[in-house]
């Protein structure tokens, strides 16, 4: 019995060790391939139209706003003047709703860190900001004080 107890041990050892299954290697990604989605809508890009003039006039205006450059001022020397503050349009105008929500924040490596909302109404170009304490929009000239 005792004998029997090391052959085991030996045996599942070598077992263990010379797995017959190989793993396919990995596909590689073809990037003609690859599906750009909007965040907005989740629909392909090409479904929904952009409006790139009117959307650099967005972050133009909210980068022009004080609290947004002394963002942008942090995120720059905590980054050793790699990165700045960082725009994205996650929703557009669409039929139920007639302006643009942008996310300002930090775009680290492994995600975007949202730091303020901002709701731009198309008429009028009028820029609030989204408070989240309150979940209600204030004009972006009283934000400022």
């Amino acid at each position: 019995m005792l004998k029997l107890i090391p052959l085991l041990l030996i045996t599942f050892i070598i077992l263990g060790c010379n797995s017959a299954t190989k793993k396919p290697a990995p596909a590689r990604l073809n990037p003609a391939r690859l599906n750009r989605v909007d965040s907005s809508f989740n629909k392909p890009v090409a479904e929904t139209p952009v409006d790139t003039l009117f959307e650099n006039r967005i972050f133009d205006s909210i980068f022009k706003i004080p609290q947004i450059k002394k963002s942008h001022d942090y995120i720059d020397s905590f980054t050793h003047h790699k990165r700045g503050i960082a725009m994205m349009v996650v929703q557009r105008p669409v039929s139920d709703s007639d302006y643009y929500i942008v996310q300002v924040g930090f775009n680290g490596d492994e995600r975007f860190v949202t730091y303020y909302n901002f709701h731009i109404y198309r008429k009028g170009f009028k820029i609030e900001y989204l408070d989240p304490v309150t979940d209600s929009t204030i004009n972006v000239n009283r934000w400022k004080e």
